[in-house]
């Protein structure tokens, strides 16, 4: 416990001589009061000062004469002088009671320091701290043990120099306590009062016991602590984001007042948090001889981790395919302290049966369970088509063309529709078969295929007299044309149309002879140019078939 002295700065002078006696009238020096003075009733503990050796003096007949004070060596020690020491434990051997004094010494006087004409001076002081507005009736310092007699001064703003009367002595043998000293008492300063003790024959150096008494009633100790106690929070748990706990949280408190004990708190025992909340505050308020303190401290627990989902999109189609990627997002959802982020989306390209898992945190650090969306099958290429039997650009014998037909196939999710075979053209000359309508399971339409062929006659050849060596005729004679078509098998074709041109020129249509299974046409040559001539057959498979010949 720290003692504070609560008394303001005040240069005192004191006469060991002076012995007055003045009269006041109490009313007027309560009325006498300053504005800043104590609120408390309160003194400090006595100090103790010996500052002098001891001293010849005149011979008086009595213990504690008032004489023998004439003789103090030098000023009574001011306040602030540094010859004071503290009274109590750990401090002056003089004086082992901070409060009561208790000094009890073996005299120095002695030798040539004979009884009644040699004295030896202890001096004590204290400060009482008067409130405003008190009215003093009576004030004395008590003292019993005194040997051999005291002598108490009041100091204050009424009596720099110190307050002495008659009553201010107390004597060994007679009654060991002032009179009433009130009249020099100020409400609403520090009062100082000094004891001076003397000593005046060796044996014993003692002053046993003093205590102030004010109205009747010990003045209390002053009052040394002028703060609260100091309230201290310890919060100890798992801390996640955001001042958010996520764990268990323990509030316990630390309580300190080095100036005086603490009489009371409230709201201080250590407590657990078991259960999420988004802040319950506590509170301890302590309680000292400087006054009530409070701390509060909030806090937040969210232990829970958050729910994520996963969400798949687009969706799939009926067959559980989609032609295009698929993007998978995750959200979540927190009861507390609510969504601070998810993993980001993950996107699927081509695959059978892939999965894509994230998961959420929230805002006080608790990572969610992951979130998977399964299953997602994603094929974004088209089916293949192909025609098949026939080849594009080949040519086909009449009666063996071979079947056109389409092939489909899908290497991931599947044929759902195959190509269907649609022709056009024919049956002779160029033939063009297309394969269109294929689909997969996850949607896509392949692309239509197409191949073209020419179906055309067994051209037999040209016939006598047409065949090499080269012919030569007479202009203006008839050429016979002799020629056969036949069909795969090799059977004649009688059905053929068969245009004769002479040097590009249509000379007419051949005919078929059944008889001999060929085709005739008579070229007449009257009006052509002597020289060379093309005779070419243009078949209707779209052919053309030539031989020449020489005109002269």
């Amino acid at each position: 416990m720290r003692w504070r002295l609560p008394f303001p700065f005040v240069k005192c002078i004191s006469s060991a001589a002076l012995i007055a006696i003045v009269a006041f009238v109490a009313t007027s020096l309560v009325t006498s009061v300053e504005a800043s003075g104590p609120t408390t009733l309160g003194r400090t503990d006595w100090q103790v000062s010996r500052p002098y050796g001891p001293v010849h003096t005149a011979y008086f007949g009595q213990h504690g004469n008032i004489g023998f004070y004439n003789y103090i060596p030098g000023p009574v020690p001011g306040e602030n002088d540094a010859s004071w020491a503290n009274c109590g434990p750990g401090g002056s051997p003089l004086c082992p009671s901070a409060s009561t004094i208790g000094m009890n010494q073996w005299s120095r006087l002695g030798g040539s320091f004979g009884c009644l004409v040699s004295a030896d001076f202890t001096f004590f002081q204290s400060f009482v701290s008067i409130p405003t507005g008190t009215t003093v009736t009576q004030f004395s310092v008590n003292m019993s043990g005194a040997d051999d007699g005291a002598r108490v001064a009041i100091y204050n703003s009424a009596n720099p120099t110190g307050f002495v009367f008659a009553g201010s002595y107390i004597y060994l043998g007679g009654a060991q306590s002032t009179t009433d000293l009130s009249s020099a008492m100020v409400a609403g300063e520090v009062n100082r009062v000094v004891i001076t003790q003397v000593d005046d024959c060796a044996v014993g150096n003692n002053l046993a016991y003093a205590e102030i008494f004010l109205n009747g009633n010990v003045v209390p100790p002053a009052p040394t602590d002028t703060t609260p106690p100091t309230v201290t929070p310890t919060v100890t748990g798992t801390l996640g984001n955001n001042d958010w706990y996520t764990s268990d949280i323990d509030v316990s408190w630390t309580v300190t007042d080095p100036d005086s004990t603490v009489t009371s708190t409230s709201g201080c025992d250590a407590t657990t948090v078991t259960a999420d909340t988004g802040g319950v505050t506590f509170t301890c308020t302590a309680t000292s001889d400087g006054g009530t303190a409070s701390a509060s401290v909030t806090v937040k627990r969210d232990a829970t981790a958050p729910t994520a989902t996963a969400t798949a999109s687009p969706a799939p189609n009926g067959n559980g395919w989609n032609n295009t990627d698929v993007t998978v997002t995750f959200t979540g959802t927190d009861g507390m302290s609510g969504i601070a982020s998810c993993d980001s989306a993950v996107v699927l390209g081509e695959g059978a049966g892939q999965s894509a898992g994230g998961a959420c945190t929230d805002n006080a650090g608790n990572v969610s369970d992951t979130a998977t969306a399964a299953g997602i099958n994603v094929d974004k290429t088209a089916p293949a088509v192909a025609v098949t039997g026939v080849t594009d650009g080949a040519t086909y014998i009449t009666g063996a063309v071979p079947a056109a037909g389409c092939s489909t196939t899908d290497g991931l999710s599947g044929v759902a529709t195959a190509a269907t075979l649609s022709t056009s053209g024919g049956p002779l000359g160029t033939v063009t078969v297309t394969c269109a309508g294929a689909t997969d399971l996850a949607g896509n339409t392949g692309a239509s295929m197409s191949a073209s062929y020419l179906v055309a006659y067994d051209f037999c050849g040209f016939k006598q007299p047409l065949l090499v060596p080269v012919q030569t005729y007479k202009v203006g004679s008839t050429v016979p044309v002799k020629f056969c078509v036949a069909d795969a098998d090799g059977a004649m074709v009688g059905t053929a149309t068969a245009e004769v041109y002479a040097n590009g020129v249509l000379q007419g249509t051949a005919r078929y002879d059944a008889t001999d299974g060929q085709y005739i046409f008579n070229l007449r040559t009257k009006g052509m140019s002597a020289g060379p001539l093309t005779i070419a057959v243009k078949l209707d498979d779209g052919t053309t078939h030539s031989i020449g010949v020489t005109l002269r």
